[in-house]
C-alpha cells in the first residue's frame, strides 16, 4: 500500500524496493557486529540499544511505501511494536 492505494508490480520491483530499504535500515549492523558469533566484540553498543526501531525509521529518508515496507518487516522481526523494539536487537 502507498497512501491507501495498493502498489502493483513485479516481484523484481518488490525485491529491489525491499533490498534498498533494508540496506538503509540495517546499515550499522556490520559495524555493531563485525563478528556476529561474538556479539560483545565491538564493545559498547548502548547508543544503538537506546534507540527503538521507530526512532530510526523516522530519521531515514524514505518514501511512504518504503516506510511502510520497513515498518512491517521490523515489527515482524522484533515480535513487537516498533516503539518497544530495540534497534540493536533489530541489527543483531
Amino acid at each position: 500500500m502507498d497512501k491507501g492505494a495498493p502498489v502493483v508490480g513485479s516481484m523484481d520491483a518488490y525485491a529491489q524496493s525491499f533490498e534498498s530499504v533494508t540496506n538503509k535500515f540495517f546499515a550499522p549492523a556490520k559495524e555493531a557486529f563485525p563478528r556476529p558469533f561474538d556479539p560483545l566484540f565491538a564493545g559498547d553498543n548502548s547508543k544503538l540499544d537506546s534507540l527503538s526501531a521507530a526512532d530510526v525509521i523516522k530519521k531515514l529518508d524514505l518514501s511512504t511505501h518504503e516506510r511502510d515496507l520497513i515498518s512491517t518487516f521490523a515489527a515482524m522481526n522484533g515480535h513487537s511494536n516498533l516503539e518497544q523494539s530495540s534497534y540493536l536487537d533489530q541489527l543483531r
